[in-house]
Order: structure tokens, then sequence, then C-alpha cells
């Protein structure tokens, strides 16, 4: 079988989800954002594969109906197989941007006492203190580069740990869904 790309396996999980039948609106619903022309593409790809079926029409109240899919036995299978799979995966923890927010921290002090060295040089500035300005200025440079660099990488790995935290929380969600169907 053909490798399932993630708008299919979202459409599987989506019908799943409803009981293994759904129409074109109540899929983008639930999957979030995409054109109802791919998500027609993809339901065909995955009619093609045998997963899905059309099995009609519904008036939604928009002037084309919407096409309503079920999922076949291969296609419930394979959903099944989906939900047992599906893993989060965090590369980047909590405490490892907790981690770079100290070492922001600590990297904000020590820039904020090389400051304060810079300006006692100058104010005691005499004629061999030129070279050691001009080290300590260079350090200051560094940095202030690193800790630049660090706040990016910090601002993206919370970026990566929301993402994370919320695909983890509609796991969550999807689980208790499927224990609430299988109980009920």
């Amino acid at each position: 079988m053909e490798q399932l790309n993630e708008t299919q396996r979202e459409i599987l999980s989506a019908l799943d989800e409803r009981g293994g039948r759904g129409n074109t609106s109540n899929i983008k619903r639930s999957i979030g954002e995409m054109t109802t022309s791919n998500l027609g593409k993809q339901a065909r790809s995955l009619a093609e594969m045998g997963l899905i079926e059309k099995v009609g029409e519904e008036d939604v109240g928009a002037p084309i109906p919407a096409n309503v899919y079920a999922l076949t036995a291969e296609g419930e299978r394979v959903a099944r197989d989906l939900d047992d799979q599906t893993e989060v995966r965090v590369g980047v923890s909590e405490g490892d941007v907790a981690d770079l927010r100290h070492e922001v921290s600590d990297l904000s002090t020590a820039l904020s006492h090389l400051h304060d060295r810079v300006d006692d040089l100058a104010d005691e500035q005499d004629s061999d203190g030129g070279d050691q300005l001009s080290m300590v200025v260079e350090d200051l440079d560094e940095a202030v580069s690193r800790l630049s660099t660090l706040e990016d990488r910090t601002s993206a790995l919370e970026s990566e740990v929301e993402s994370h935290s919320q695909a983890l929380e509609t796991l969550n969600e999807r689980t208790i869904h499927l224990h609430e169907m299988i109980d009920g």
C-alpha cells in the first residue's frame, strides 16, 4: 500500500472519529484549514487506495452539495492502526527551554557586568589602558552575539514546545473521544 501523507491520515482519523462516515464539510472542520479542492484530491487518492468510498452527497447550505465519504473495511483497519501508532515526538522539553532561559539570564547578567567594566575602563583610561579597553569591547561584542543567538533559539524552542503541546492536547482529545466511542 502507498505511504499516506499527513492530510490523508487526518482524513482517515476524522472519518474514524465520526463513526466511519462524514461529509467534506465535517472533515474540513475536523482537520482545520484546507481547501475543498485539496480535500477532494486527497479523498480521491484514498478512494483509489480502497480506504474510503464516496457514498453520496448532502446539502450543507452551500451552492454545491458536500460529498459524503465512508471508511471501507480496509480503511477502518488502517485508521485503527494509525490511532495505535500515533505518537507525539517532543524533541525539546519544557526543561530544555527553562535551561535556555537560565543561560540567557546568566548571559544578560554577564553582559551587564561587561558594560559596567567598559564604563569603568573608559573613565580610568590612560595611555596603556587602550589595549585593555579593546579586549573588553571584543568580549562585549561576543557576549552580545551569543545572547542574540540564544534569544533566537529560545523563541524557536518555545514555539516548538507550544506546537507539541497543542498536538498532544489534540491527541488526548482524540483518545478520549475514541474511548467514549468504544465504551458508549
